[in-house]
């Protein structure tokens, strides 16, 4: 009698009970319809469809919410449904990874120094131009200044736990320590330069200069006042070892630091604005060291001196050890990071199961 009484008295609290779930009922969130795709809210938003559970992540949650307030409402003007769910897709599943990331940090014993924190914030105001715009940048993204330290925090744990791990830092707790050896090896350096001794480590061809030029709209056409006579007495002048950016920036009447510097072109140079064809031509042929006569082009005339030509050639694996050992070292610390990253994701517990898969598979 005792016996069926309690069995009474437990159908009663499960019926009753606020928030306790009938037997046999699932208690986790309901898996999104259609494959995720209710992810986009109706125009003007609604607290109906912003309450709810996104995803689980171990014993945690993601709201939808959060994920709206991550994104921004500027951010979703003008975008359509489909628009606003790729958005939402997106959004989530860097939330899931950074929530996968905060569990783990928050195991260990990891500690950010606070000086790292306070030369960072004095960093970000003298690249935004100051402490008005530092704090007009935190008004526009809406951040306390505590807000934005906060997340920096967060994320120098979270770079800080998984680069260690993966071997790019040493131990940064007494529980994180390397899994990989992400160094290479003096065989593996060398292996590599052989290997790619023709497409990365042959040089073309290169050769440096400087140049000025003598505009008719400065000087004018009068073949003996104008721009050919100031660039006759200009190569006569240099001849006699004036100083080249010296003069060419009087000549060119410009101020401009770049005003008759070295160039180089071909080889490994990479130079954002290449010199002008005519100079390029005669630099290619002209004897080092000299100064050319003038080279006349459609604006007025030409004035280089080649500095030094140097042929095709082979680096040498001294020239390009360090480099090869620091690409490798990237390329191996990448790796190791997918690899912790993906050990993470593995072992955490996420539902709807769906965003699990989509993430392991990469998409």
């Amino acid at each position: 009698m005792k016996r069926a009484h309690f069995r009474w008295l437990v159908m009663a609290l499960v019926l009753l009970w606020p928030g306790l779930p009938a037997s046999g009922q699932d208690s986790r969130p309901a898996r999104p319809k259609s494959g995720g795709k209710e992810a986009s809210p109706p125009q003007g938003g609604s607290a109906e469809w912003l309450s709810g559970i996104a995803v689980r992540v171990n014993r945690d949650v993601i709201t939808k919410a959060e994920v709206w307030e991550e994104i921004g409402a500027a951010r979703l003007a003008g975008l359509s449904k489909e628009q606003r769910a790729r958005l939402f897709d997106a959004k989530l599943n860097e939330l899931i990874l950074k929530k996968i990331n905060d569990q783990a940090v928050a195991k260990v014993q990891l500690l950010i120094n606070r000086f790292d924190t306070r030369e960072y914030i004095e960093n970000q105001k003298e690249m935004l131009g100051g402490e008005e715009a530092y704090n007009a940048m935190l008004n526009e993204q809406g951040f306390t200044e505590e807000d934005y330290v906060d997340r920096f925090v967060a994320q120098t744990r979270r770079t800080y736990y998984i680069r260690s791990l993966a071997g790019a830092l040493g131990p940064v707790s007494p529980e994180v320590r390397p899994e990989f050896n992400i160094h290479p090896s003096a065989s593996e350096i060398r292996a590599y330069y052989k290997r790619h001794l023709k497409d990365e480590f042959t040089v073309g061809r290169e050769v440096s200069l400087r140049f000025l030029s003598v505009r008719f709209a400065a000087y004018g056409r009068d073949e003996s006042s104008g721009a050919l006579a100031v660039a006759r007495k200009a190569r006569r002048d240099l001849s006699t070892g004036a100083d080249f950016r010296t003069l060419a920036r009087r000549i060119m009447r410009s101020e401009d630091e770049d005003v008759g510097r070295l160039i180089t072109i071909g080889g490994a140079a990479e130079e954002s604005l290449p010199p002008p064809v005519e100079v390029e031509e005669y630099a290619w042929k002209g004897p080092v060291g000299e100064v050319s006569e003038p080279i006349p082009y459609r604006r007025g005339y030409y004035l280089v001196r080649v500095e030094s030509r140097r042929p095709e050639r082979v680096l040498a694996f001294g020239e390009v050890q360090y480099r090869i050992r620091e690409k490798l070292k990237r390329e191996r610390e990448r790796q190791a990071e997918v690899r912790v990253q993906r050990r993470l994701l593995e072992r955490s517990y996420i539902y709807p199961e769906f965003y699990k898969t989509r993430l392991l598979a990469g998409r």
